[in-house]
């Protein structure tokens, strides 16, 4: 009788699970959703099945069942397809920010095995389309606002640079990102030539403004070209600095001449700008 006894107690303790057969997950991480039955199913089982949806592309019942030692029995169907909202937006062809968190959907939606998700542009307002090619035809189950993302220029080393040494143009590569993600880098090579690096940098790296620091263009006591001036004239003279000075810096600096002194700001090797 105990053998007997104890298939009856495995097969109504028996965790069986039942979902669509393709889910769409609208939410980076979901915990919880009413598209999927669970059949005496404890709380570690439901989690190991919401740690494979998050993480997997396919859901197998063989592998439920060997990680979950047996406690799920069973996964109809045999194999459940997932697919991520967060990929669909990420390859849109306009390059826009579609933020989930706005979005008013359910976090799965059950789809049949062969729909396909279509995005597509609502012509004329800032909205886009999330669609499902059915058998039948599209059908639009979702309008999604468009953020439009600011895109700006970076530059990404091509090769290692060594501390102390200028990075020129032909060391760097161009990108665009969005410009939350440039906040740190570097956004302008004007300027570039007045700089060195002040660290080891790797080939791949994004060039920041904090890797770099100002060379000294100016230094204490020597001859540097002056530029005077006003709303009404610009005048070029010559004149000795009182101090080193990086690119930006302001220093004072002494006209023979005229034995007068002023304070000018650094704009370039051996020159100094006085705004009279």
């Amino acid at each position: 009788m105990l053998p007997y006894f104890l298939i009856f107690i495995s097969s109504v303790f028996a965790c069986e699970i039942v979902a669509p057969e393709k889910l769409l997950l609208t939410e980076k991480k979901v915990q919880h959703s009413s598209e999927i039955i669970f059949k005496n199913c404890d709380s570690s089982s439901k989690h190991l099945f919401f740690e494979s949806l998050n993480s997997k592309q396919i859901i197998k019942e063989i592998e439920l069942k060997s990680f979950s030692d047996g406690t799920i029995t069973s996964l109809s169907p045999k194999e459940i397809i997932i697919e991520r909202l967060e990929d669909h937006l990420k390859n849109h062809p306009e390059k826009i920010n579609l933020s989930t968190e706005k979005l008013s959907l359910t976090p799965i939606l059950a789809l049949k095995k062969n729909d396909r998700i279509t995005l597509a542009k609502d012509e004329g307002k800032l909205n886009v389309l999330l669609m499902i090619d059915e058998m039948t035809g599209l059908k639009t189950i979702a309008t999604l606002p468009i953020e439009k993302v600011e895109m700006l220029r970076i530059w990404k080393l091509n090769k290692g640079i060594r501390p102390f040494q200028v990075v020129t143009a032909q060391d760097l590569d161009e990108i665009s990102v969005p410009a939350i993600q440039a906040q740190h880098s570097l956004s302008d090579l004007k300027d570039l030539q007045f700089y060195q690096t002040n660290k080891e940098l790797k080939a791949g790296e994004v060039l920041k403004k904090s890797d770099l620091s100002g060379v000294t263009l100016v230094k204490a006591g020597f001859d540097t070209e002056i530029l005077l001036e006003n709303e009404l004239l610009r005048i070029k003279t010559r004149g000795i600095s009182r101090s080193h000075g990086k690119m930006g810096d302001m220093v004072e600096v002494f006209q023979p001449q005229t034995q007068k002194k002023f304070q000018g700001k650094v704009i370039d090797f051996n020159r100094i700008h006085v705004q009279l």
